[in-house]
């Protein structure tokens, strides 16, 4: 089994890259491959409502054939899994992670029907919730398996507290080893 963790955040090796190496971390532990894929830094064309993949080029996907949208199918195709990570700006993602997603789940959101997915927000302060509920309902287009988590803590994040330069957040990757067994066992 592969997953995908996708690091939505224009820093590559940020809080985010933190957060899903923790996670990759984890899912090694339970014999599960993970890659992280970044969405870098460069600007990201979003879905125009063309509907040409639907339509002219039904199959084919995107009709804008960017390098990151080919690289980051090519990888969905791969996959078993999908965790997406993202931080949270302005009380939601990026907006370059919701282009791209946007036009994947258009164009090839058929490529994680019934697969088990997450997400995984970085904040400092509040806006975890809405970031959270945006990146939940990109997977209920992709008609994932959703997994809700329920904890003490918002399930949405990860609480950043820096300590010694170090960022952590003992709760995640407990949460992690509770919740992947049950997603690879559906």
């Amino acid at each position: 089994m592969k997953v995908l963790l996708l690091n939505g955040s224009p820093h590559e090796n940020g809080c985010v890259f933190t957060a899903l190496a923790e996670v990759a971390g984890t899912l090694e532990k339970n014999s599960v491959h993970s890659e992280i894929f970044w969405i870098g830094s460069e600007l990201v064309r979003g879905c125009i409502g063309c509907r040409s993949c639907k339509d002219v080029n039904a199959g084919k996907g995107c009709v804008f054939k960017d390098e990151l949208y080919i690289s980051l199918i090519e990888k969905m195709k791969e996959s078993d899994g999908l965790i997406i990570g993202a931080p949270v700006y302005f009380a939601g993602p990026p907006g370059s992670l919701c282009a791209l997603l946007d036009r994947i789940c258009f164009s090839a959101g058929f490529l994680f029907l019934h697969k088990p997915a997450a997400c995984i927000v970085n904040c400092c302060r509040g806006g975890a919730s809405a970031a959270f509920e945006r990146l939940k309902n990109i997977l209920r287009f992709f008609k994932c398996l959703w997994f809700p988590v329920s904890t003490g803590i918002p399930p949405t994040g990860r609480l950043r507290t820096k300590f010694s330069g170090i960022w952590k957040d003992f709760r995640l990757c407990g949460l992690l080893e509770q919740i992947w067994p049950i997603c690879c066992i559906i």
